[in-house]
C-alpha cells in the first residue's frame, strides 16, 4: 500500500485539499557503492526533485588526511607541465547510503561511520587499524570497507557489529606511511560486491607488489587470490566477465572475474576516475587532465578527451573539465573514432612495412616500386582521415564555461556538479544552471538517493539537501 493510500485510510477526503501540481511520493532506491554501481556510472536510480532545500550539515571532527600530496611541478620524462593531480581518491569522505543511513570511512580517525539520513546524527562507528580511504559498499544488510591496516571488514549495517575480517596480503607488517602507521600492503581499492562475491586488493609499493582477492561476501572465505607486480589504488569496476583494477598513476589492469587471471592492461596516463559504458572504458584524469576512451574488451585506445569526470546517459555524454562543461553525442562520436582508428591502424601497418623495406640491403626496382606504393597508400589513408576531425566536432551538442570542476552526477532530469563553496543543478539540454546552493569547501563528492543529495567536501563537511515534499493543507 502506497504512502498516499495509507494517509487516506485515516483522514476524511473532505478535510483535505491538495496543493497545485502535487505528485505522489516516489519509491526511492539506494546509492550502495561509489558512484552508485559497479560500473561507476554516477547515475542515480531514481529522479531527484527539482526543488531542494538544506536538510542538515554534518561536520566531521577531523578533515580528510589524504595519502598522497599534490603532483610534482613537472614531468620531465613526458615533458608535461603543469601536472594534474591524479591520486585524489581520498580528498573527501566518499559517501554511500541506503534508506536509513549514509556511511563513509575516515582517513583521519580510522573509523567507519553510519549516520542517520533523516537527522544527520551518528548512529554507530567502527574502529579499524588504519585510515579508511575509500567509500564503503552496502550490500544485503552489510557494510564492506577496506583499511590501510591491510584488512577488509564486513559489518552489520544496522549496528556496526563485525561479521568477518580478512587480511589480504599473507605477510603484512606495519611501517610509517604518509605520517601514519599503516600496513606494508594497505587496502586502497574499496570493496566491490556483486553476485555474492566481494572483490578487493591491497598493495601500493612496487617492490612488494599487490594482491587481488575474490571472497565469499557472506563469510569472507577467499575464492582466489593473485599477486601482481604493481600497485592497486582506486576503485575497482566490473563487467560480467572482467575486473578493472585502477593503479593510481598507471594504466588500468584487466583480470578475469572467475579466476583473477590478468588479461591485458590499458594504455594512458592512469588516474582515480573510471567508468564502464557498454564496451568502452573511460579513465583519467591523466597527467594533464585528460580522459581516455578505450575498448573495454580489447584494451584498444580510441580517443582522448580533455576533462576530469564523465557521465554517460545512453547515447549522450557529459564531461567536466577545469573550466568547461560539455555534452556530446557519445554514440556517434565513438563510432567515428572506431572508423578513424581502423584507418590509422592500416596506415601504421604500411608505415612499419615501409620501414622494414628501407632496411633491405639490395634496393631493387621492384622494392622501390613497392615502397612507392606504400607511400601512396599512406597518403590515401591521410586523406581518408582528414574529414573525421570535422565530423567528430559536429558531435558536440553544447559547451559552456563552468565554475564546477570537481564532481558530476546525473539524477533524473538534472546534472549536479560540485565547485568551490557551491553545488549546482544543471540542465542537460543546454548546460544552464537551474539551482545552486552554498557548501563549505570544494564539493568533491556527490551522491543522490532516497530524496537526498549529499555533498561531501575537502573540509570534512557533508551537506544534505532534501526534496521539498508536497504540502497537504487543511480545507479552510
Amino acid at each position: 500500500m502506497s504512502f498516499w493510500h495509507r494517509c487516506m485510510r485515516f483522514v476524511p477526503c473532505t478535510s483535505l485539499v491538495l496543493a497545485a501540481s502535487v505528485a505522489l511520493p516516489p519509491a526511492h532506491a539506494d546509492w550502495p557503492t561509489y558512484r552508485h554501481d559497479i560500473a561507476r556510472s554516477g547515475i542515480a536510480s531514481d529522479p531527484l526533485g527539482t526543488s531542494l532545500e538544506p536538510a542538515w550539515v554534518y561536520r566531521a571532527a577531523h578533515a580528510p588526511q589524504p595519502a598522497w600530496p599534490g603532483p610534482a611541478r613537472r614531468d620531465g620524462w613526458h615533458k608535461s607541465d603543469p601536472l594534474k593531480a591524479r591520486m585524489i581518491f581520498d580528498w573527501a569522505f566518499h559517501v554511500v547510503m541506503d534508506q536509513n543511513h549514509f556511511y563513509f570511512g575516515s582517513s583521519a580517525d580510522d573509523k567507519v561511520y553510519a549516520v542517520d539520513l533523516a537527522t544527520g546524527e551518528e548512529a554507530w562507528t567502527f574502529f579499524t587499524g588504519g585510515p579508511v580511504r575509500l567509500a564503503p559498499t552496502i550490500h544485503d544488510g552489510k557494510v564492506y570497507a577496506g583499511s590501510d591496516d591491510g584488512k577488509v571488514y564486513c559489518l552489520d549495517a544496522s549496528g556496526g557489529e563485525e561479521i568477518w575480517r580478512h587480511q589480504v596480503a599473507p605477510d603484512s607488517y606495519l611501517l610509517p606511511g604518509n605520517a601514519r602507521v599503516i600496513s606494508i600492503s594497505p587496502v586502497r581499492t574499496g570493496v566491490l560486491v556483486d553476485n555474492g562475491m566481494a572483490y578487493f586488493g591491497s598493495g601500493v609499493f612496487t617492490f612488494e607488489g599487490a594482491y587481488l582477492c575474490a571472497a565469499d561476501a557472506n563469510t569472507g572465505k577467499p575464492i582466489w587470490k593473485k599477486k601482481i607486480n604493481n600497485t592497486a589504488q582506486g576503485y575497482m569496476l566490473a563487467s560480467p566477465e572482467s575486473l578493472y583494477v585502477a593503479r593510481a598513476r598507471l594504466n588500468p589492469l584487466v583480470l578475469t572475474r572467475d579466476a583473477g587471471d590478468v588479461e591485458y592492461s590499458h594504455s594512458g596516463g592512469g588516474g582515480s576516475f573510471s567508468v564502464l559504458v557498454d564496451d568502452y572504458l573511460f579513465y583519467g584524469p591523466g597527467r594533464t587532465g585528460q580522459i581516455e576512451a578505450a575498448r573495454s574488451d580489447k584494451g584498444r585506445h580510441l580517443v582522448t578527451f580533455q576533462g576530469n569526470v564523465l557521465v554517460v546517459d545512453g547515447p549522450l555524454a557529459y564531461m567536466q573539465s577545469d573550466t568547461e562543461l560539455q555534452s556530446l553525442d557519445r554514440g556517434r562520436y565513438l563510432a567515428l573514432a572506431e572508423e578513424r582508428k581502423l584507418i590509422d591502424m592500416k596506415k601504421d601497418m604500411a608505415k612499419q612495412k615501409l620501414k622494414a623495406l628501407k632496411k633491405e640491403e639490395e634496393q631493387t626496382d621492384e622494392l622501390k616500386a613497392e615502397m612507392d606504393e606504400l607511400v601512396a597508400k599512406m597518403e590515401g589513408y591521410d586523406k581518408e582521415m582528414a574529414p573525421y576531425a570535422e565530423k567528430m566536432e559536429a558531435c558536440m551538442r553544447w559547451k559552456v564555461p563552468s565554475a564546477y570542476p570537481y564532481s558530476l552526477i546525473l539524477a533524473g532530469e538534472r546534472l549536479y556538479a560540485g565547485g568551490l563553496n557551491e553545488v549546482a543543478a544543471i540542465n542537460p539540454d543546454n548546460g544552464e544552471v537551474s539551482w545552486k546552493a552554498p557548501v563549505e569547501g570544494r564539493a568533491l563528492e556527490l551522491a543522490s538517493a532516497n530524496g537526498y543529495l549529499l555533498v561531501s567536501t575537502d573540509q570534512g563537511v557533508i551537506h544534505a539537501f532534501k526534496e521539498i515534499t508536497p504540502q497537504i493543507a487543511k480545507k479552510q
